[in-house]
């Protein structure tokens, strides 16, 4: 589920940069000069990729935490690690799931620019 997350960022980010620099090749071709066009293309993007990339990295990083210290506990009590491990992912799973559902939700009303400043 982490390793899914990291990967879901970092097609996220390209799929970002792919949109940037289409926005900045558009306002070239409406005649902007060079910088203009840079500023302007970036800035259409800048505050939705920067806040879902920090967002599903975040998760990311805390679902990783939560299994990893689960497996932790069950080192402890004496459980062979591959055991440990597979008893992480399965224990845990619900909780990943959940937060990863929270923040899906959290982020539609932003990708549907739905709400205030959504024009």
């Amino acid at each position: 589920m982490t390793l899914g997350g990291l990967t879901l960022a970092i097609s996220i980010l390209v799929d970002d940069a792919t949109v940037t620099i289409e926005n900045i090749e558009r306002h070239l071709h409406l005649g902007k000069d060079l910088y203009t066009a840079i500023f302007d293309g970036a800035s259409e993007i800048a505050l939705p990729a920067l806040t879902g990339a920090i967002m599903t990295m975040g998760v990311a990083t805390a679902n990783s935490i939560l299994m990893v210290s689960f497996a932790h506990q069950r080192l402890a009590a004496g459980v062979p690690p591959l055991s440990a491990a597979l008893e992480a992912g399965a224990n845990r799973i619900r909780p990943v799931l959940r937060t990863a559902l929270a923040m899906i939700i959290g982020m539609v009303p932003m990708a549907l620019a739905l709400g205030e400043g959504a024009e």
